[in-house]
């Protein structure tokens, strides 16, 4: 025997699944997600014909994707499966140089360095240059510009200075 709060939930799911099943008869499913749009979402193919569909990805952040769409076929008891996968890459910023060697510094000098940063990404870059007073010796070196955005393509440079300090 089914306790009465039990089968009184049972019934409310199955009045929910119902609706819900009706509201799928009346609108037709389609497919959204934030990362994977597809066109035409719709339309006829002729017997012996092909249609052309376009997957267009344009992923909101840098991570791997995968969904899957079904495609309804009038006359088919069942949707015909779409695997999408794809990987959304964040911006490539590198510098020109891989090491700065500032040498031999004498006491209460300053020197400057310039390095370059570019973006060889194909997104625009934010970048920013963490404080480097919070990391030991990094109390001697100042960046300018500390922040900005890249352009795809684009470069800026930054001067690097090195003060020593007793």
């Amino acid at each position: 025997r089914v306790p009465l709060a039990v089968s009184t939930e049972l019934a409310a799911l199955e009045r929910k699944f119902r609706a819900l099943e009706r509201q799928a008869e009346v609108e037709p499913l389609r497919f959204t997600d934030a990362a994977f749009s597809i066109e035409p979402a719709s339309g006829q193919v002729w017997a012996r014909a092909t249609q052309e569909f376009t997957v267009t990805f344009t992923p909101p952040l840098a991570a791997d994707y995968a969904i899957t769409s079904f495609l309804e076929v009038q006359g088919r008891s069942r949707r015909i499966p779409l695997e999408l996968r794809a990987v959304g890459l964040g911006p490539r910023a590198v510098f020109t140089y891989d090491v700065l060697d500032v040498g031999d510094v004498s006491v209460t000098a300053v020197r400057e360095y310039e390095l370059t940063l570019v973006n060889k990404g194909e997104i625009p870059c934010h970048w920013a240059v963490r404080d480097p007073a919070s990391q030991g010796q990094g109390r001697q070196f100042g960046f300018e510009p500390s922040a900005g955005t890249l352009p795809v393509g684009g470069s800026v440079p930054i001067i690097v200075r090195f003060s020593s300090r007793v």
